[in-house]
């Protein structure tokens, strides 16, 4: 049997630590084990799976609460593989440019190119004491990357990051072609880093508990700058101590100072606010510094008070009226709520009581509630007041929708809970029985899964029956799945959780914001290997630009993708427009910026302003978008006769869709029938305009009850507005179970 051993890196201290794992491709991870170690073996596995592991901390605090940390990376252990696979090595040394000495603990990391999904399955190296790394990898391309230990205090990386052979830019890497039994090497000659600016002065403070007046230890503390800084000026972040004091070497300039309220990673037990004590950002007092003297900005927190809980209900029904039961309901915080909290890091999506993953949808993030419906469709959640949500069902069969009525996450009715709520209903279709599936990852540039939306946008016209938006999640590597899909041309989005702006996929890129830039996908059959370039978002400050979005006549446009863009084409801010076309993005920095705004079926548009220092709020203004000029449109020719296609598939399992053709309107009646003649269903029975239509058959009797396998009939009939017969049919179908 085989057995994994896990080791891990902490800061010294008391703690425990606590193990968990998930199998195959999922983010539902189980508690496996705990330990005081920094060392666990998993005796448990089982050779022919697949296994991911996460590990966070825990320590009993003095009140004798359990505060714990937040999870570390995902592991993966591949036992499925085949351990007689072809194999070859990556191998080298990172020296110093200058001194040519060996540099320790440089990362190595490894972007494969072509197929392959799994951005985790890429290995990550570090350098030894002499400066060497070796990496196993399968046969394959790669580009490889050295990257300098992350920031931490008091300073900087000590070198620069850079791809092989020798390049910041990862489009100039050199690839390196790993072989079966051989070994390739890349070695990194690493420049130093410009030393920063050293500071010149000092923002300090103490963090007390406003009721009781005692010192909060921990309380990370952060700043803003009122004007640009150098790149050469690395922002501190300070953490106040047991006495709750902080201090924080700072250059000179006007800062805006953050108290977030948590306490150093663990528990987030007291309320964020700006100096000096409000929670609104443009009411924050601004803390100047000066050279060799100490500003001070204290804080007086309090601890946060749990919301009231609200009722909100609704029900499920399919098209035709009937509950559909046993629906999941997911409720989750508003796109612009998790933008929101991913910026000023009070809180973060990767709590393991917000990450669900819902079956034919995938890894779901920010989720505060989710239940099913009873045999009446009806749900009722309790959700925390004052909040803003977005709610989804979904059922296997059906096709999922947001509320209200939406067939995407941008587009979705933004639920504000002042009070209880009733009417949150949801109407699902049934899904066609389509074979065709789309599969890939969402990635950055260094392999790093990003848990996402994934949104597939049809490329019109795609087919004579029509089509539909589709959408589903990804786990926690990336990795996505949707299937059941019309066959037809496709733009596919990412829309990232938080993090990382939302992109289009399009070969080889990274961060494609256009959807007139993307590639289309033809979607025939079982698609792989469709991996979606995303770049992360660089907020670092302060200023509030909201602005509107309309169509050149003036109506306003929601669901609407703003971007603001730096000279360079650095992604600094992301907002999507409410549904009266206003958008607020937050943490962006003085300077001159490209506003770029996108929507399907509307040409991009754009405008450049200049956001001035010591601003903290500003108005862009409205940016007016054209329709897409398309063909003028023809109606398709109608039919020649009455006629009922035969089904497809046929046979079927478990639904299958009947076309039928219209010469002239009418009442249509389509009703199924066993060979003894009992009628099953009645599918359509109501007066229809001319042209071609089709319904769809889930294989249930009018109860909905499954059906037997076995042959059905279907009878078309179609009668004038008199009532008088003028044409029948009827079609023999095969149900297989």
């Amino acid at each position: 049997m085989p057995v994994v051993k896990l080791t891990w890196s902490a800061p010294d201290g008391p703690w425990g630590f606590e193990i968990f794992r998930a199998e195959k491709d999922t983010i539902l991870f189980e508690p496996l084990a705990k330990t005081n170690d920094h060392l666990f073996r998993d005796r448990s596995v089982f050779g022919g799976a697949r296994y991911f592991y996460r590990v966070r901390s825990f320590i009993l605090a003095p009140d004798g609460q359990i505060l714990v940390s937040s999870f570390g990376n995902t592991a993966l252990v591949d036992l499925s593989a085949n351990p007689s696979r072809v194999v070859g090595v990556i191998a080298g040394r990172a020296t110093d440019d200058t001194t040519g000495e060996p540099i320790q603990g440089i990362a190595v990391r490894f972007l494969r190119q072509g197929s392959g999904v799994y951005p985790a399955m890429i290995p990550t190296v570090y350098t030894d004491e002499t400066g060497q790394y070796k990496a196993v990898v399968d046969t394959g391309t790669y580009i490889v990357r050295a990257d300098p230990p992350p920031y931490m205090p008091p300073g900087p990386p000590g070198y620069v990051a850079e791809w092989y052979d020798d390049v910041a830019d990862m489009k100039l890497a050199t690839p390196l072609r790993a072989s079966e039994g051989t070994t390739v090497f890349a070695d990194f000659g690493l420049s130093r880093a410009v030393q920063p600016i050293v500071p010149r002065g000092v923002i300090t403070g103490t963090v007390v508990d406003d009721t009781t007046g005692a010192p909060i230890p921990g309380i990370i503390i952060r700043f803003y700058p009122l004007i640009a800084v150098s790149r050469q000026f690395v922002l501190p972040t300070a953490i106040a101590d047991e006495r709750g004091i902080y201090r924080a070497a700072m250059d000179t300039g006007m800062y805006l100072v953050r108290a977030e309220g948590r306490v150093a990673e663990l528990w987030p037990g007291y309320e964020a606010e700006w100096f000096d004590d409000v929670k609104d950002i443009r009411a924050a007092t601004p803390v100047a510094v000066k050279e060799h003297e100490d500003a001070v900005a204290g804080f007086g927190l309090s601890k946060i008070r749990r919301p009231a809980l609200l009722p909100v209900d609704g029900k499920v029904t399919d098209t035709v009226g009937a509950a559909v039961a046993n629906a999941d309901v997911i409720i989750m915080r508003s796109i612009q709520e998790m933008t929101h909290l991913s910026i000023w890091g009070g809180d973060r999506m990767d709590r393991p009581e917000e990450i669900f993953q819902v079956e034919d949808v995938g890894g779901c993030r920010g989720v505060v509630w989710k239940g099913v419906t009873d045999a009446g469709g009806h749900f009722q959640a309790y959700l925390p007041s004052g909040g803003s949500y977005i709610a989804m069902a979904v059922k296997r069969g059906y096709i999922g929708e947001y509320y209200n009525e939406k067939p995407n996450p941008m587009s979705a009715d933004v639920i504000t809970l002042d009070g209880p709520l009733s009417g949150i209903d949801f109407t699902l279709a049934v899904q066609s029985a389509f074979q065709n599936s789309i599969r890939g990852a969402v990635r950055d540039a260094l392999g790093n899964g990003v848990p996402s939306r994934v949104i597939l946008f049809p490329v019109r016209p795609l087919s004579m029956m029509g089509s539909e938006i589709r959408f589903g999640h990804t786990d926690s590597l990336g990795v996505y799945t949707i299937k059941a899909l019309r066959a037809g041309r496709y733009r596919i989005l990412a829309f990232p959780f938080q993090g990382y702006a939302p992109a289009f996929y399009k070969a080889e890129a990274y961060g494609v914001m256009r959807w007139q830039d993307a590639d289309t996908v033809v979607i025939a059959g079982d698609v792989d290997g469709i991996t979606i370039g995303v770049v992360p978002l660089r907020s670092s400050g302060v200023i509030l630009l909201k602005g509107w979005v309309r169509t050149e006549q003036g109506e306003p446009l929601g669901g609407v993708r703003v971007l603001a863009t730096s000279p360079g084409g650095e992604i600094l801010g992301f907002a999507l427009t409410d549904a009266a076309g206003g958008y607020a993005m937050e943490g962006l920095v003085p300077g001159s910026v490209m506003i770029v705004a996108d929507r399907e079926g509307f040409l991009s548009a754009q405008r450049s302003v200049d956001l001035p220092p010591l601003t903290i709020a500003f108005d862009a203004g409205e940016i007016r978008m054209r329709a897409e000029v398309t063909a003028v449109k023809t109606s398709p020719p109608l039919p020649e006769a009455f006629r009922l296609h035969q089904n497809y598939p046929n046979p079927f399992n478990p639904a299958t869709t009947i076309p039928y053709d219209l010469p002239a309107a009418g009442t249509v009646r389509i009703a199924v029938y066993n060979v003894l003649g009992q009628e099953m269903v009645t599918l359509v029975n109501g007066w229809r305009q001319a042209g071609r239509g089709q319904v769809v058959w889930d294989g249930k009797d009018r109860a909905g009850n499954p059906a037997a396998a076995g042959l059905y009939l279907v009878r078309f009939t179609v009668t004038d507005s008199e009532g008088a017969q003028r044409f029948s049919q009827v079609r023999k179908i095969a149900l297989l179970r």
